[in-house]
């Protein structure tokens, strides 16, 4: 398995736009720079040159950290595609030459860089600040495609004044940052494999645990501004009609928040932070509940104890955590950890409150997994 080292983001469910004068337009829009995602099944980056009109070799875009830089690549472990018989499959690839955008789409048709004769194809297309496509790798009568996203990561390129007249705005800037990940502790045994979101654009998915009052509602989005910084994911939490002292909790996983034991090797250990808040209640003094949770099988993992519970006066709080302070929800009973080699680990967050809690805010979650490899 590769190592997939630095932070992911989600990324944004895009639409290919055409050629033609609006495509042109378009095409404009989206910023100069780096695109790049990471999560813990693949990492995909990619940089388009100044002006827009190719992709080029560039330092920033080094997934495998070999001091080369690339015009594309892409990481894919085990269970990053699907093969021709739709089992799960992944392959690393990576491109150096300059990459034609057409409208705004690219092109990648080569060999593998590993000299193999296996065939590399990609597509692209890129729509204001993210690009997404196919990279799919053909071996004889067996074939691996995997479809990736990946958001723009830098700041945009401020416009150009008119002649004559004042200076244009600036251009529209990167995603929103994530914060937090200088602050998890390095792996002392094994390689990293890091989720992170600070965006929540897609790929989350939102349920009521079976634990919560049968009259309990619920919404969630993706809200714009007042994040830590920018962007966060919101939960609207209401009992309904169940008296106080039974709490209404959603549950939240994203798609890329995964580790595989039986593919990656048994983990070492697991990291987990997370940021949350309550802005849109400034006269309540209901506090929420906020906390990690790792689902393997049929059962859930959250924090106990050790979550967070937040008010409006509390502002952004943060709360890290590791495998140890695990326990099996909704218990509080003795710390208990997921199975070192046991199935699939999937992450993410639950939310619960007492009665009803506008806009429970959720930013910056951050997952560390270490596998056994040698660092």
């Amino acid at each position: 398995m590769t190592r997939l080292g630095k932070i992911g983001f989600v990324g944004f469910l895009l639409a290919g736009v055409g050629w033609s004068a609006c495509s042109q337009e378009a095409l404009r829009r989206s910023p100069d720079g780096l695109y790049q995602k990471e999560g813990i099944t693949s990492s995909t980056c990619l940089y388009m040159s100044d002006g827009g009109s190719q992709l080029t070799k560039d330092l920033a875009c080094d997934l495998s950290e070999r001091g080369t830089g690339h015009s594309y690549e892409i990481l894919g472990g085990n269970e990053a595609g699907t093969d021709q018989d739709g089992e799960p499959c992944g392959f690393d690839y990576s491109h150096d030459q300059p990459v034609p955008i057409t409208g705004s789409t690219f092109e990648i048709a080569s060999g593998a860089s590993s000299g193999s004769g296996d065939e590399v194809f990609v597509t692209g297309t890129f729509d204001d600040d993210a690009a997404t496509g196919t990279s799919t790798k053909v071996s004889g009568l067996s074939r691996c495609e995997i479809e990736w996203t990946a958001p723009h990561v830098n700041g945009g390129t401020g416009g150009t004044g008119g002649a004559g007249g004042d200076a244009g705005d600036g251009g529209t800037g990167g995603e929103d940052p994530v914060v937090g990940l200088e602050q998890l502790p390095d792996c002392t045994a094994g390689e990293p494999h890091d989720f992170g979101d600070g965006t929540f654009g897609s790929g989350w998915v939102d349920k009521l645990t079976e634990t919560s009052p049968p009259e309990s509602t619920y919404a969630t989005r993706q809200a714009e501004e007042g994040g830590n910084p920018g962007r966060y994911h919101s939960i609207d939490l209401s009992n309904g009609t169940s008296t106080l002292g039974t709490s209404t909790c959603v549950v939240s996983f994203n798609d890329d928040a995964r580790y595989d034991p039986t593919q990656m090797g048994p983990y070492t250990k697991i990291y987990m932070r997370l940021q949350a808040s309550t802005p849109g209640s400034e006269f309540s003094s209901l506090q929420t509940r906020f906390s990690v949770v790792v689902k393997q099988g049929d059962d859930l993992y959250w924090s106990g104890p050790e979550s967070i519970m937040v008010k409006f006066a509390d502002g952004w709080v943060d709360k890290q955590i590791d495998e140890t302070q695990l326990r099996l929800w909704p218990s509080y009973d003795s710390p208990q950890a997921p199975a070192r080699d046991g199935e699939e680990l999937s992450f993410g967050f639950i939310t619960c409150v007492n009665g009803t809690r506008e806009d429970s805010a959720v930013d910056n979650f951050i997952v560390r997994v270490c596998d056994t490899k040698e660092p």
